[in-house]
């Protein structure tokens, strides 16, 4: 994590007064909110790769399921 070297943020929050302090409930929700932010990202990047992927799937005349299984490793 970034704030172990002195990046700031969530991380910095966890290590510092979760870990650190032995704070557990500071540290499980600090983690929480890693996992949510993280998830977050990733369902957006995933939801900005679809929408080209049905586009070329419509052109190609090919089921957008087959291509979401190649691009999307689903």
């Amino acid at each position: 994590m970034v704030g172990e070297i002195g990046g700031g943020g969530l991380g910095d929050l966890a290590i510092r007064y979760g870990y650190q302090r032995n704070e557990t409930l500071v540290m499980l929700i600090t983690v929480i909110l890693l996992v949510l932010v993280v998830q977050g990202i990733q369902s957006l990047g995933t939801s900005l790769l679809k929408r080209p992927v049905a586009q070329k799937a419509s052109q190609k005349g090919i089921s957008v399921e087959t291509l979401s299984e190649v691009y999307l490793h689903v």
